[in-house]
């Protein structure tokens, strides 16, 4: 009798085990498929068109190839980044523009972007004083206007 409630037991507790790691590997996943592909383009992940804002010799701007008046300027920055995921925008300066036009582009822009990395040529440098005077207007700017901003000197 001992010996038959034993082989019981011992094959009872087989039955649960079983049927425990039976649910568990015919169980169905709680996610989602994805389908990876092999290869992508830069193209297809997103905002990959850099946006550069050159300012000109002759006073006029230029978003990549297309000139902008100055009164559509910030109409014409809303409409390219109101839907991209990262504002960023560069700004690419004429060795003949003055630091002021620099300035009032930065400001111009600084409604329509929240990232701006403007490149000043070395020509534009003429003295120190003038370099930091432009540094501190583009912070001050930058500081009213809730924008980064970082220039370099080229």
């Amino acid at each position: 009798m001992r010996r038959t409630l034993r082989i019981l037991l011992v094959a009872t507790a087989g039955l649960i085990l079983g049927l425990r790691v039976s649910k568990k590997l015919n169980s169905k996943p709680s996610g989602f498929y994805v389908e990876l592909v092999a290869h992508t383009s830069p193209s297809e992940c997103g905002d990959s068109d850099v946006i550069v804002l050159q300012l000109l010799k002759d006073h006029s701007f230029r978003i990549n190839s297309e000139r902008v008046p100055r009164e559509n300027l910030r109409g014409q920055l809303r409409e390219i980044f109101r839907s991209r995921a990262e504002p960023i925008l560069l700004v690419r300066a004429d060795p003949e523009v003055s630091f002021q036009e620099v300035v009032t582009a930065i400001g111009i822009a600084g409604g329509a972007v929240s990232n701006l990395y403007v490149a000043l040529p070395i020509a534009n440098t003429r003295s120190a004083k003038g370099t930091l005077f432009a540094h501190y207007e583009a912070a001050r700017i930058a500081q009213t206007s809730a924008i980064a901003v970082c220039i370099f000197c080229i």
